[in-house]
């Protein structure tokens, strides 16, 4: 068993999901910023 090629491939999951959740947080906060700009 390869403990290291295990171990490499859950960083780069761990990564990949980290940076799905910061598109998300980003394109959240980027809709809210456009209706605060419409309702002003």
């Amino acid at each position: 068993m390869n403990t290291s090629g295990e171990a490499g491939e859950q960083m780069v999951r761990m990564s990949l999901n980290g940076v799905e959740v910061e598109a998300k947080i980003t394109g959240a906060g980027a809709k809210h910023l456009a209706v605060l700009l419409c309702a002003i």
